[in-house]
């Protein structure tokens, strides 16, 4: 059979053209920048806080445990590729540290990390909340009970209130039951409750009942509750 040789040189021409348009990477052009991680997280917490995490661009195989706590442990870290968050669990009042470990992550390529800076957060210790006694002649309106902080918080302080007829004096006959959520803002120490009470005819001893605080927040098992006595004459 006989050989179009024309046929032949026209694909040989059109395959060197395909060949001539493709180059081999340029090594300049290769992506070396490796990864950098910017942390941020609260300056001051009480208690568990979240930790930040970012990267210029999408980055493989970070976990928890590819960071350093001082005075804390990492826990359960969430995100995909970039941004991450990171929840820590403080040891003890004071300065907390984290830190990203150098080559815990690469990215597309290949590019493993180097250490992030070190951030410094302060674990405050929780205030005291107290509650003082009150006692009042059944003839007022109500009793107003302070409610204090052992030193101003740099959160909103919330704790809830009721009252507890575990005294002498019951509700309705004596008092009105009181319930509620007091807000203590940040800086601020005190607070107050209002009780309202209820005159009767008859000539009694002194009755009491008690007022509970509970579940403040922030990490309301932190706090110090001290119930009161109420005196009502």
């Amino acid at each position: 059979n006989a050989v179009d040789t024309a046929a032949v040189h026209l694909i040989e021409d059109w395959i060197n053209s395909l060949d001539a348009g493709v180059s081999a990477p340029d090594p300049d052009l290769a992506d070396t920048t490796p990864p950098v991680a910017a942390l941020s997280a609260p300056a001051v917490t009480i208690g568990e806080f979240v930790v930040s995490v970012s990267f210029p661009e999408t980055v493989f195989g970070l976990s928890a445990d590819d960071f350093m706590v001082t005075n804390g442990s990492p826990g359960a870290l969430s995100g995909s590729r970039t941004p991450f968050e990171l929840t820590v669990n403080p040891d003890a009042v004071g300065e907390v540290t984290v830190t990203l470990i150098s080559d815990r992550v690469i990215d597309p390529g290949e590019n493993a990390n180097p250490p992030s800076g070190v951030i410094s957060i302060t674990n405050d210790a929780p205030p005291v909340v107290s509650i003082a006694a009150a006692s009042a002649d059944e003839s007022a309106d109500g009793i107003v009970f302070n409610v204090s902080l052992s030193a101003a918080s740099a959160f909103d302080v919330r704790v809830d209130f009721a009252t507890s007829s575990d005294g002498s004096a019951r509700v309705p006959e004596d008092f009105t039951h009181s319930e509620g959520t007091l807000i203590l803002p940040v800086g601020t120490t005190t607070a107050s409750v209002f009780v309202p009470l209820i005159e009767d005819a008859i000539d009694e001893l002194t009755e009491t009942f008690t007022v509970e605080l509970t579940h403040g927040f922030p990490r309301g098992e932190g706090f110090s509750f001290a119930d009161l006595l109420a005196e009502k004459g």
